[in-house]
């Protein structure tokens, strides 16, 4: 509903009961963890109800995000994150930065340069442990003060029994394949500054998100471990 009290104008042309399957389509895709199954909300089977759907979030700045097999997330438009980080809103700090960057590394891209037997999604992953991370002597001084702020921005999620296992959080569904690749290329230059790519990624990240995504979704697998976050 509009302010006024009136439905929103692209809502107008629904029955009422139409109308109330996209909204609770809409609820579901922004609040969700996981990807919501498009059989269990006929607004999202449903291609026509889905515009809809994809209109109400096209109105905040948001779009649908589709993730093969598994069902619906939201997230932000690539241009609105691009206007999001010029102004600096919601950016992690450096040290915020550092330890994620690690635990991305350790749980995701080592694991698949090594060339285990893990898919090519964020969730794909293997599980690291605070302890692994203090092995580092910058972040052994931060670790403890910013895992608590990366879980509670859903960044982390803690996994396995006793919940020692740290793997990368839910929010990582709601990227866009624009917004995903681009935290890859910032990886890459972590991992090789120097290397024949980097001044290429550099020269790519420098041109937003916008110029290049098509605001579609990546095809995420699920994860082999179990989420136990409550």
């Amino acid at each position: 509903m509009s302010e006024d009290g009136h439905p929103r104008p692209y809502l107008e042309n629904l029955s009422p009961d139409q109308r109330a399957r996209v909204l609770d389509a809409l609820a579901a895709v922004e609040t969700y963890d996981l990807p919501v199954p498009e059989e269990d909300f006929p607004a999202l089977s449903d291609s026509g109800l889905r515009a809809h759907v994809e209109a109400c979030l096209k109105a905040e700045g948001r779009v649908l995000i589709h993730h093969e097999g598994l069902g619906y997330t939201s997230g932000y438009a690539d241009a609105v994150t691009d206007a999001l980080v010029s102004e600096g809103a919601g950016l992690l700090d450096e040290k915020e930065r550092a330890v994620l960057a690690v635990i991305l590394l350790r749980c995701v891209a080592m694991p698949r340069s090594l060339n285990r037997e893990v898919g090519r999604t964020w969730f794909d992953a293997v599980p690291t442990t605070r302890q692994a991370l203090k092995e580092s002597q910058y972040l052994n001084r931060i670790v403890d003060d910013v895992l608590p702020r990366l879980y509670e921005r859903r960044l982390i999620r803690y996994v396995g029994q006793g919940r020692g296992g740290i793997l990368p959080g839910h929010q990582f569904r709601r990227l866009t394949p624009a917004a995903s690749d681009r935290l890859w290329d910032r990886l890459n230059v972590v991992c090789e500054p120097d290397g024949l790519m980097a001044a290429h990624i550099r020269q790519r990240l420098g041109q937003g998100l916008s110029g290049t995504s098509h605001d579609a979704a990546a095809d995420p697998h699920p994860s082999t471990y179990e989420d136990t976050t409550p």
